[in-house]
């Protein structure tokens, strides 16, 4: 027998990441969970088309209305009260006007009693709210129409409601201007009585102030007392020439007191008479002393008169010339008083000129105060008459444009709508749950689930075959027909085995599952006949002691099997039967034993084994369940493969992974996984290779199937 002891065989893979969502995975939920959306979508469509057909018909009136710019002040009084109507948000408040409770309200109201009650009279049932729900306001894009639509099942009573919900609109309208009238034309008056005593009291201001300070002709005394200023500014600067010009000659005279003919360069002298016959005189005096110095000397009485003479002359200048210093001395103090006087006149003139104009400004304030009071009195008292006259004459700004339309069928329920509305949601809603139940469901269902659950390699897929399988345990036509898709699924697990990369030969394999009904024994049965008709030897052992198959399979009659064996009352060669497959024969399982898993790990199967290789090319063993007993870990434990058998859809995962760790634990080699009743991708990949490898085979009879063998 060719073993593998358990320290010797391979670590299990580590399970794969999950794989990526796509679209396949939505087709396999759908194809799963069909009936679940075929029912779901059923039941809405069938719940939408009762109530869409059985609900009362609505017909719709409509009434369309032209709703102009309107300011709700009457007196347009822009100036002092801003009370104009915005141009973004106009439009938009008078439709939330329109759709408002209030003009709902008064619309039921102006209706007749018979149209009242149409509407819902229950117990605590709100006519108003039903109308606002049957109603609509619609506005008519880019244009100031408006359309007001009211639904009932009475297209008469839903025209009469839409013209109602349209003149309480308008009245509500007149209402609010009649309201902003009145309190414009009271804030009105109230303004006009107060600017009046405002007015009396600006004007008796304006004259006490005139009164206290005498203030007439106020233009005038201005223009007076500057034109003094300015004369005093030109005296004061004449006087400051001349005592300019005053200082000039007294500091030149100062300067050449001692200089004789310093008084020749003055004005004062050459114009001074007396100076001038001081000087004749002298000259002439000089003159004469120079004819007589020439006849006398100067001790001469003549000479010594003249001198006297001469001396007395010039004694005479010098006081002249001191009288004229004295007099320049004078005039340049005159100058320096006169100047002080004529500064002290414009400081006091310059100080009444700045009181002048203080109070002129503050007249002015208070005759510019007291005008702009008469103004805007006047103009309050002209908006008076003006909201006066046209108080109770307010006009709307919504006109009606003709008369209410009636739909010429109902408008709801929209049953084609509806219905398709409803075949969508069905679909969404029955979508959802078939995606709930998938994420709920923990069974296995694709070979991507199985890799990435149990990270072994998968080895084949088994499809789902249409029809009924046969209820009795025999053989069908699928596994005996060479051809068939089930064969050539096979063919493709065996083909996987024969290239699995060990190092020796294939000898003893053992099939085995989570929990019964996954397939096992169908795998082992196909299996072994794809390994029969490859050309080996192949023994079918059905090892599951409990719940045999194979005598079911193959209609062998009740008797010993294998349990004999193992106990020593029977060889090998007389329990094995032939079956219709050439080259595969089968061990039954024979009697049930009271202890199955004494009796396959007992010392007796290990030469039974070495006998069934020593007649046999491959043992194929049908194992128990590995999941509920423990037998399969023994059996799986002794041979060189054991194949995980999982059913799509029905094997739940966590089942799945602790078998395939307690085959691991006692050291059983997992070859991999086969998923038995897998989706529709594998039957069409199996047709296909069935199909190709057949192609040329078109003429060929078709295999017999083989009929159920005896014992």
């Amino acid at each position: 027998m060719s073993t593998i002891a358990p320290t010797d065989r391979a670590a299990a893979p580590a399970p794969q990441l999950p794989a990526t969502f796509d679209l396949r995975d939505l087709l396999r939920i759908a194809s799963a969970q069909r009936w679940l959306i075929t029912v779901v979508v059923a039941l809405v469509v069938a719940a939408t088309g009762l109530f869409t057909f059985t609900a009362t018909p609505y017909y719709r009136a409509k009434v369309r209305v032209l709703i102009e710019r309107h300011n709700a002040n009457p007196t347009s009084f822009q100036e002092i009260y801003q009370l104009g109507t915005g141009s973004d948000d106009y439009y938009s408040t008078q439709h939330k006007i329109l759709e408002s409770r209030a003009v709902a309200a008064a619309a039921i109201a102006s209706l007749s009693a018979e149209d009242r009650a149409s509407y819902p009279a229950a117990p605590g049932a709100d006519p108003v709210a039903e109308f606002l729900r049957l109603r609509q306001v619609l506005p008519v894009p880019k244009s100031r129409l408006v359309d007001v639509a009211v639904d009932h099942p009475d297209p008469a009573v839903a025209a009469r409601a839409a013209e109602a919900l349209v003149e309480a609109y308008v009245q509500n309208g007149l209402a609010r201007l009649e309201h902003a009238s009145s309190d414009a034309l009271a804030k009105l008056q109230k303004d006009a009585a107060g600017l009046q005593h405002k007015l009396l009291a600006a004007e008796s201001a304006v004259q006490e102030f005139k009164q206290k300070h005498e203030i007439v002709a106020t233009s005038d005394r201005q223009n007076l007392v500057a034109a003094r200023l300015e004369k005093l500014t030109e005296e004061l600067a004449e006087i400051e020439r001349t005592r300019s010009d005053a200082a000039a000659r007294l500091r030149t005279a100062g300067a050449r007191a001692t200089d004789a003919a310093w008084a020749g360069e003055l004005p004062e002298v050459l114009d001074n008479a007396v100076i001038a016959n001081c000087k004749r005189a002298l000259l002439e005096a000089r003159a004469e002393r120079s004819q007589l110095a020439q006849t006398y000397r100067d001790q001469h009485p003549r000479m010594l008169a003249i001198a006297n003479r001469i001396g007395a002359v010039e004694a005479q200048l010098r006081d002249e010339v001191a009288a004229v210093h004295a007099g320049l001395q004078r005039q340049l103090e005159r100058a320096d008083s006169r100047a002080a006087d004529v500064k002290q006149r414009i400081a006091d003139q310059t100080k009444a000129l700045l009181e002048l104009e203080g109070k002129t400004s503050q007249y002015g304030l208070l005759v510019e105060e007291a005008e702009a009071t008469r103004k805007l009195h006047d103009t309050v008292l002209a908006r008076l008459k003006e909201v006066q006259l046209i108080h109770g004459a307010e006009q709307t700004n919504v006109h009606r444009i003709g008369d209410a339309e009636r739909s010429a069928g109902p408008v709801r329920p929209n049953k084609l709508l509806n219905l398709f509305l409803a075949l969508l949601g069905g679909l969404v809603l029955a979508g959802s749950l078939a995606f709930t139940v998938e994420l709920c469901d923990r069974t296995l269902k694709t070979e991507e689930d199985v890799a990435r659950v149990l990270g072994l390699p998968l080895l084949g897929l088994v499809p789902r075959l249409p029809g009924k399988r046969p209820t009795d345990g025999s053989l069908d036509a699928e596994t005996l027909d060479e051809r068939s898709a089930l064969s050539e699924a096979f063919r493709t697990i065996r083909t996987a085995l024969a290239f699995s990369g060990k190092r020796h030969a294939l000898r003893t394999l053992a099939i085995t599952s989570a929990a019964p009904t996954e397939g096992k024994s169908l795998v082992a049965i196909s299996l072994a006949v794809a390994f029969a008709r490859g050309g080996k030897r192949v023994l079918l052992v059905d090892a599951d002691l409990r719940r045999p198959r194979q005598p079911r399979a193959f209609a062998l009659p009740p008797g010993e099997g294998l349990s004999s064996v193992l106990i020593g009352t029977r060889l090998l060669a007389e329990v094995v039967h032939a079956t219709p497959i050439a080259n595969l024969h089968v061990l039954p399982c024979g009697v049930i034993p009271p202890n199955p898993v004494e009796l396959l790990g007992g010392p007796c199967m290990r030469p039974a084994l070495d006998a069934m290789l020593a007649g046999y090319d491959l043992v194929v063993f049908d194992s128990p369940p590995v999941g509920v007993v423990s037998d399969a870990s023994v059996v799986g434990s002794m041979v060189d493969h054991v194949l995980f058998v999982v059913r799509s859809c029905r094997t739940h995962r966590t089942h799945a992974r602790r078998a395939v760790a307690q085959l691991h634990a006692t050291g059983a080699d997992v070859a991999g996984t086969i998923v038995n009743n897998s989706d529709a991708r594998a039957h069409r990949y199996s047709e296909y290779s069935v199909n190709y490898a057949y192609r040329s085979r078109q003429d060929a009879a078709p295999a017999p199937v083989a009929e159920e063998v005896s014992a």
